[in-house]
């Protein structure tokens, strides 16, 4: 779904924060947090449309890899047929052409795998810093439909192929780097991934492991989530959400880290776009908490996965449901359902009453399912919502109680 108001925003984010800093070197102002969200933002340009993949690909610094990009884009469709998120990528490479902080940030490493038989979607950049640091990010979930059916997956898998794709290739190269000290990050599955990639490190590399930024991404299945190798990094992992977090909530993942001021022109849904979180100089602009219809979709969502579907067949079927019914639509690009879901529900339900008879029983089953838990958590939402509403009147941001 288009954001119409990125365009004319009103507020600072990332990009005001690559203009602000251009100047400054990691050597005197250290990785920040807003670092691994350039990064992050960073990993959804479509480098695999221009760029050797996998072993093929040849080292290259940020630079140049924006002029690559640019050079490959018809600037005469930019008005009509590329999509938003593209369009922002366009204004994240303009001022990393010139920036003194990100001249030698050097992409040594670029593993891109995608497959409908295996319901894959995979982007990981390993990056060599300035500081003498890697940096390895994972691409977040893209507009294609195995993309967001892998997302599903997540909910009832102990491991997906792209989980296990993202641990194999931190491990290739920490075997080429064995001494460097090394961060992990992604937005959305992307953090996901890095999340599950450092549970699966051994003890001597998780010593050289500085932290996880896991932006606003789903957590894990519950073995890996109790795993020795999760609870030996979870102090490390830092968990940012935007106020209104929908996808940062669900699943097991430990606790926030802090939750963001974001975009209050957006949906819901549209502040999971890094874009749209807010800054103020150096840091994020914060928020105690996440609001009351976050805490309402966490929990009434989380009660759907872990108590009412049970197990891993029904979640299963129901994933598969979902999925073959939303095929039958015709649509093949989450843009599309977002830029018309009225549209959308009208040809998904008439699809959804087409498909087998045993899949229609699980989609209706769950359907009510859908219905108890959110009605369960309905009077919490209520009392969350009038306590949040109390908090405004007096409201003292989380700026100014860190200052005081």
């Amino acid at each position: 779904m288009a954001n119409p108001s990125f365009f004319q925003k009103d507020y600072r984010n990332l990009l005001d924060y690559l203009y602000d800093f251009s100047s400054c070197p990691f050597s005197e102002l250290p990785f920040t947090d807003a670092d691994n969200v350039v990064l992050s933002s960073f990993s959804y340009i479509p480098f695999e449309k221009f760029e050797p993949i996998n072993e093929n690909f040849i080292a290259k610094n940020i630079k140049d890899l924006c002029i690559d990009y640019l050079s490959w884009l018809k600037f005469g469709y930019f008005a009509k047929h590329y999509p938003d998120w593209m369009r922002k990528t366009i204004f994240l490479a303009m001022p990393l052409l010139k920036n003194e902080r990100f001249d030698d940030v050097k992409l040594i490493s670029f593993g891109y795998y995608f497959s409908v038989k295996e319901q894959t979607q995979f982007g990981a950049f390993a990056f060599l810093l300035p500081d003498d640091t890697l940096a390895f990010v994972f691409r977040g979930t893209d507009c294609s439909l195995i993309g967001w059916k892998e997302d599903f997956n997540l909910a009832y898998k102990e491991s997906t192929p792209g989980q296990e794709m993202s641990a194999d290739f931190v491990k290739k190269q920490l075997a080429l780097f064995p001494s460097k000290k090394f961060r992990l990050m992604g937005h959305s599955k992307g953090g996901n991934f890095a999340v599950y990639a450092a549970s699966m490190l051994s003890s001597s590399q998780a010593e050289n492991l500085l932290n996880v930024y896991d932006d606003d991404g789903p957590g894990q299945n519950k073995t890996v989530y109790d795993s020795i190798g999760h609870q030996r990094i979870k102090n490390r992992i830092v968990h940012i959400v935007p106020i209104n977090c929908i996808i940062g909530n669900l699943l097991n993942h430990e606790d926030i880290s802090y939750a963001v001021e974001a975009d209050e022109k957006t949906d819901l849904f549209n502040q999971h776009d890094l874009y749209t979180w807010k800054m103020d100089g150096l840091s994020f602009k914060k928020t105690p908490d996440v609001s009351a219809i976050s805490k309402y979709i966490r929990d009434s969502v989380n009660e759907l996965v872990v108590n009412k579907v049970k197990g891993k067949e029904e979640m299963e079927t129901l994933v598969d449901a979902l999925f073959d019914a939303m095929e039958m639509t015709g649509i093949k690009n989450a843009e599309h359902i977002f830029s018309d879901l009225p549209g959308f529900l009208k040809k998904y339900i008439r699809s959804a009453m087409k498909t087998d008879k045993y899949d229609k029983k699980v989609l209706f089953k769950v359907l009510r399912y859908t219905v108890d838990c959110f009605t369960n958590h309905w009077g919490e939402y209520l009392a969350n919502s009038k306590a949040e509403k109390e908090a405004l009147k007096t409201r003292v941001t989380y700026s100014e109680i860190e200052a005081y």
